[in-house]
Order: structure tokens, then C-alpha cells, then sequence
């Protein structure tokens, strides 16, 4: 009969992992070194990929097209997790975008971002033209605020906040 051995334990069985006080010994045994052997390794691995994600970010931050992380980074999370834009229109990935970054001003780039990161199908080569595109018709529909700046990161967006009178004029007309 031929056995499979367990590729952490090294045994054929996981009743063979006994406690040092069982076997009357100062020295690990064999399983016990080999499971702190593959968790070390485990643990150098994470570290590494850890690092670079983090680099990653901060580049990405750096070049304008992630939005800076805080407590918003929780959204970006979610989007990769659920992949909730998969079957969205744009408007409506982008109008999703800036309900949940709330107050906080996003530049085209930072949205076409969180928006690929949550599963959209962009089927252009220009995305961010797109994008750019639907964000400046849900700004004339008054949808969105926007903040016309110059340079090399455009114009930036955001929910509308109270108080806003186009915000007032949207609840008029859904509350009749």
C-alpha cells in the first residue's frame, strides 16, 4: 500500500505530531522543524510581495493616478474584492465612485483608476477619454461637482455636497 505523505507535517499521518515533553527532548522534532521552516519561508514571501505592492502604490500615487491612501483606501479594497463596475454602465461607475470618495476631489485619472480596479470592461484604447467624457456630462446634468485646474492632472471631481443648490434642486425633484 503506498502512502501520501502531508508536504507540511512530513508524516503520513497527523496523529504523528507529538510535543517535545512527550518525547523527552531538549531538540525540536522533525514536523516542528519543518512547519517553522515553511513559515519562515511563507513569512519572506509575504514581506517581499508586501514591499512591492507598496511600492507600487506609491508610485502610482506619485504619477497622479491613485488617489492617496486613508481611510478611502477601503473602497479601492472593496472594488478589487467584489468587482462591483463588472456590469455597470460608466455613468454609473463613475456616479458610484463619487458617492463613495464622498467629499474628497478625484481627478479623471484617480477615477478611470478605482474604476478599472473594480472590474470594468473598458473595450477602448483611450479609457481615460471615457471617462473624462461621462464625468463632463454628469457635471452638466449636475450630477457632480467639478473643479476646472490646469495642468497635467485636468479637472477634478466630486460628489455634490449639501448646502450645494444643485444638490437641493436633485432633492426637489425626487422627494416631488
Amino acid at each position: 500500500m503506498q502512502t501520501i505523505k502531508n508536504s507540511l507535517t512530513s508524516s503520513d499521518d497527523i496523529r504523528t505530531i507529538v510535543h517535545r515533553q512527550d518525547i523527552g527532548e531538549n531538540e525540536m522534532d522533525a514536523t516542528t522543524k519543518t512547519l517553522l521552516a515553511k513559515l519562515h519561508e511563507l513569512e519572506r514571501q509575504k514581506w517581499a510581495i508586501g514591499r512591492d505592492i507598496d511600492a507600487i502604490n506609491r508610485t502610482l500615487a506619485l504619477a497622479g493616478v491613485k488617489p492617496p491612501t486613508g481611510t478611502t483606501r477601503n473602497h479601492e479594497i472593496q472594488y478589487v474584492v467584489n468587482q462591483p463596475f463588472a456590469k455597470l454602465l460608466l455613468t454609473d461607475a463613475c456616479l458610484s465612485v463619487l458617492r463613495d470618495y464622498g467629499p474628497q476631489w478625484l481627478s479623471v485619472a484617480e477615477i478611470e483608476f478605482l474604476i478599472a480596479r473594480g472590474g470594468y470592461p473598458f473595450a477602448t484604447a483611450d479609457a481615460k477619454n471615457s471617462v473624462s467624457v461621462s464625468l463632463r456630462r454628469l457635471a452638466e446634468q449636475g450630477k457632480c461637482e467639478v473643479e476646472r485646474v490646469r495642468g497635467s492632472h485636468g479637472n477634478r471631481y466630486r460628489k455634490l455636497q449639501e448646502g450645494d443648490g444643485n444638490a437641493v434642486e436633485d432633492s426637489r425633484a425626487t422627494n416631488g
